[in-house]
């Protein structure tokens, strides 16, 4: 992933499935590599996330995430499209 103040990338993943409910969860943990100028307020860091996968209506991820910078929060991603971009306008 990244952002225009910095990149992050999944050092592991995986997909599992609730045997009980059959809830798909997708789990990582990642590395977060701010930009130096903004390494003041926004450090390097570690997380992680478990995100519940809801294909239907609207394919959506939707869950929590914690960081080794004690910050924890929820987090709900909709799909838009597969289009890839390749940087962000200033």
């Amino acid at each position: 992933m990244y952002s225009a103040e910095s990149s992050s990338w999944s050092n592991t993943a995986q997909i599992s499935e609730d045997d009980d409910s059959g809830t798909l969860r997708l789990s990582y943990n990642y590395t977060n590599r701010p930009k130096a100028a903004i390494r003041e307020r926004s450090e390097i860091h570690d997380g992680a996330a478990i995100l519940r996968i809801i294909k239907a209506p609207t394919l959506t991820l939707e869950g929590e995430y914690w960081t080794s910078r004690k910050t924890t929060g929820d987090m709900r991603l909709i799909f838009k499209s597969r289009k890839i971009s390749d940087g962000f306008s200033t």
